[in-house]
């Protein structure tokens, strides 16, 4: 005995479940989080003038979220007004996972005689990139 009944009513209930199963799985269970970095805060101050000669530790604090990649890493970059590097290297650096979190680094240079500015950079670099956009920067005025 043939139930054509029970076949037009099972093909649309399996297409239904099909569909609403592949629904669920495309559908994201966390918001997407952009590649994005902040200093929270710096010392010395961001105003603080530097004077030639003088040794100082530049330490950086940001918040970071990382979306693009599963790791990233922060590193702190000092540059005079040339964008030549002042700090000792290697450059300390930070490996970060995929969220959001804040990270301290820190750096001691003695500013050089012939800066006229110190900037302070903290890239975020995706894994598997060679450069990002993703920057925080500060800037100290250097006098005599």
């Amino acid at each position: 005995m043939s139930m054509p009944w029970v076949r037009r009513a099972f093909a649309p209930a399996v297409l239904f479940l099909a569909l609403l199963t592949a629904a669920c799985n495309d559908s994201p269970t966390e918001p997407s989080l952009s590649d994005a970095v902040a200093i929270e805060s710096i010392v010395p101050a961001a105003n603080t003038v530097l004077r030639r000669g003088t040794q100082v530790t530049i330490t950086v604090t940001v918040r970071y979220s990382l979306g693009s990649t599963s790791e990233g890493r922060l590193s702190l970059v000092l540059q005079d007004q040339n964008n030549q590097i002042i700090g000792p290297l290697p450059q300390p650096e930070a490996r970060v996972p995929r969220g959001v979190g804040s990270v301290t680094l820190n750096n001691t240079l003695t500013v050089p005689a012939t800066a006229t500015s110190v900037r302070v950079f903290v890239p975020l670099v995706p894994q598997g990139a060679t450069n990002t956009s993703v920057v925080a920067t500060a800037t100290y005025t250097v006098t005599s």
